[in-house]
């Protein structure tokens, strides 16, 4: 369900993702919010999986609701033991066409997963319904890695021979999270510009879903304009202040991510830093504009790491590593809650290095 290939995608491989082994090719994304139900799992697994839609929605900067106007929920997720169970789901007949007909084409391939997906009347996806039977080799698969790949294959429609073989996850450290690929989190941000199509079965459309390099799509830029209060009687800026203006980038960073820290205050649990290693480079002065820019650049059990810079036009000021945990009320560390992993995990471009 992972692998490790992180190489930029060249404009025939994006091509290849979106055709379909009889050589149409076909794309289609999201037309309308997604309002996602799980079903047959525990509570613990459903907050799971909706972190990670919710951190995937995020990224394509689309949007989630709570009901949808047609069908109540349009995404739904299933999790079974045997493809017989779905014959036996009522009303499940109406929501997917030759419903006993595929579940033999499924048992007979002993597949373990299968989406299905609805269109509106221009082409955009208006509902898909993904089962995801718990085989052996499911079971041994963690809860955050199977919500991450079920959602990143179907928040577009891929082709369907797009991840065989491969994946458009990566786990860079043994034992480490499985984070999304930067080439596929870059393709899906493109194909979800305000500018393009929400359907398309011409190849040209592939070579309009090209974007910058994927460390510079995963860079989160706030620009910030150096004040008389920011700087020391040298008329330079205050030591101490760049770390007041890379802890608002992060917090920027963190809100962009889809993170509500008043929410997690509530839950009882806030974020910390533990550790900062800066290095000064250049002075910045008053009325300078200047760049903080920040990246996720490791994800761990218990923390994450960014790396920030200070930058005024080609010159970088200011550089440090700060390395984030989670505490509980009691001021205790403690392990990232699966669904925040989760959410973060989109921005993870270099996680585990």
């Amino acid at each position: 369900m992972t692998d490790t290939t992180l190489a930029p995608l060249s404009p025939e491989a994006v091509t290849a993702l979106f055709t379909r082994a009889d050589g149409q090719y076909l794309f289609a994304r999201w037309g309308r919010p997604i309002v996602p139900v799980v079903f047959g799992v525990e509570d613990a697994t459903v907050s799971i999986l909706k972190g990670a839609v919710e951190a995937v929605v995020a990224l394509a900067s689309h949007k989630m609701a709570e009901t949808d106007p047609e069908l109540g929920a349009n995404l739904m997720v299933f999790f079974i033991r045997d493809w017989a169970e779905l014959v036996q789901t009522p009303n499940l007949d109406r929501l997917i066409p030759d419903l006993a007909a595929t579940v033999t084409r499924l048992e007979r391939a002993d597949a373990n997963q299968y989406r299905a997906f609805r269109f509106d009347q221009g082409g955009g996806i208006k509902a898909a319904f993904v089962f995801i039977r718990m085989d052996a080799a499911m079971q041994a698969v963690p809860a955050e890695t199977i919500a991450l790949s079920q959602i990143v294959q179907t928040i577009l429609l891929w082709s369907d021979t797009a991840f065989l073989g491969t994946s458009p996850l990566a786990i860079l450290r043994p034992g480490g999270p499985a984070i999304l690929k930067p080439q596929i989190a870059d393709l899906i941000r493109a194909a979800y510009d305000p500018v393009l199509p929400a359907h398309a079965t011409d190849p040209a459309h592939a070579l309009r879903l090209d974007r910058p390099p994927a460390e510079a799509a995963m860079t989160h830029c706030w620009p910030i304009r150096v004040y008389y209060e920011d700087t020391d009687l040298a008329g330079i800026v205050y030591y101490a202040n760049y770390l007041r203006f890379i802890e608002r980038a992060r917090s920027e960073m963190v809100r962009a991510a889809g993170i509500d820290q008043t929410a997690m205050k509530s839950a009882g649990l806030v974020f910390a830093v533990r550790r900062v290693e800066a290095d000064y480079l250049s002075p910045a002065r008053y009325d300078d504009e200047i760049e903080v820019r920040t990246r996720l650049c490791a994800l761990k059990g218990a923390s994450f790491e960014m790396a920030q810079e200070v930058w005024r036009d080609a010159t970088c000021l200011f550089r440090a590593r700060v390395v984030i945990v989670v505490l509980t009320e009691q001021g205790r560390a403690t392990r990232l809650p699966a669904e925040l992993r989760a959410r973060v995990a989109t921005l993870a471009a270099d996680a585990g290095q």
